[in-house]
């Protein structure tokens, strides 16, 4: 049940991404997120701006794990709210 689960929720997240991605707000943050890291970024030694990267990418690790647990809490949520 819990990877029937998982599934519908990648799938979800994924078949709507597009409305993420045309919002201005969204937009807006990932341009300046983007112009922020490249400055960081050049201005650090090689081994710091590979460090960097690895943090990054574990931020970014939890965030898809923190996304998934709420989208699951939501569903359950939903759920009771229904029954009751």
């Amino acid at each position: 049940m819990e990877d029937d689960l998982k599934d519908f929720i990648d799938k979800r997240i994924n078949s709507n991404y597009y409305k993420l991605r045309n919002d201005e707000d969204w937009r807006t943050t990932n341009e300046n997120y983007k112009i922020s890291y490249e400055k960081l970024h050049r201005r650090l030694p090689k081994e710091l701006q590979e460090e960097l990267d690895k943090i990054i990418d574990l931020k970014n690790i939890l965030m898809k794990y923190e996304c998934s647990f709420v989208y699951r809490v939501g569903i359950s949520d939903t759920i009771k709210l229904c029954i009751f």
